[in-house]
């Protein structure tokens, strides 16, 4: 069992994950999919005390995750950790001033997930990165996605993570709906898309419980 009563749960990473929420506020969960987890545990389990944590940045990539790691995320003893990065380290390759190769992407995130684990983190959630295919600029981008998710699954697989494959979901999901459907520019899910993403990570977790 890795979630029980009184659980520190730590999501990490960038926009996605941040879902607007209040920077200087601790409690702010944002109006994304970290905050429909929180408030179907807080329903489902009204008397556990998990404690649901938000940790995106917007703008983030995989190196502001490891210069944050210490000093942010270790110091909150975290139980679980989910981290879903990778949008804006494909979108550096196009039109950032910092762009990570393949090696360099790996050796980065893959100390993350060592120094997660050597911290005693219970568990870790790696969800790969994903782009829902709006236009044609975001389906060129698709090469450099899947490199990202190849490392992800690797990674995944070395230290034992949950994986979550949400790029094959929303794939999936946009062979019977319009990829508008679930996000305006691709990169951002809608409030739809974020409940996709809420649900999985529930689906996944509820093994768990």
């Amino acid at each position: 069992m890795f979630i029980n009563k009184d659980s520190i749960v730590v999501f990490w990473g960038d926009s996605i994950t941040c879902g607007n929420r209040i920077m200087d506020d601790e409690n702010s969960l944002g109006d994304g999919y970290v905050f429909f987890i929180d408030t179907y545990f807080k329903s489902i389990y009204p008397n556990y005390s998990i404690k649901f944590i938000n940790e995106g940045v917007i703008g983030d990539g995989v190196l502001d995750l490891k210069n944050r790691l210490n000093n942010q995320i270790i110091d909150l003893k975290p139980d679980i950790v989910t981290i879903l990065i990778g949008a804006n380290d494909i979108w550096n390759k196009y039109y950032g001033d910092v762009y990570l190769n393949e090696e360099e992407f790996f050796f980065h995130y893959d100390d993350i997930v060592s120094d997660l684990v050597s911290n005693n983190v219970k568990k870790i959630v790696l969800m790969e990165p994903f782009l829902i295919s709006v236009n044609n600029d975001i389906s060129s981008w698709r090469k450099e996605l899947y490199t990202k998710i190849d490392i992800v699954r690797r990674l995944a697989k070395k230290y034992n993570c949950i994986y979550i494959p949400l790029d094959s979901i929303f794939g999936e999901l946009c062979t019977t709906t319009d990829p508008h459907y679930w996000s305006s520019d691709g990169i951002h899910p809608n409030i739809k898309g974020h409940f996709i993403i809420a649900r999985t990570w529930i689906q996944m977790m509820n093994g768990w419980i």
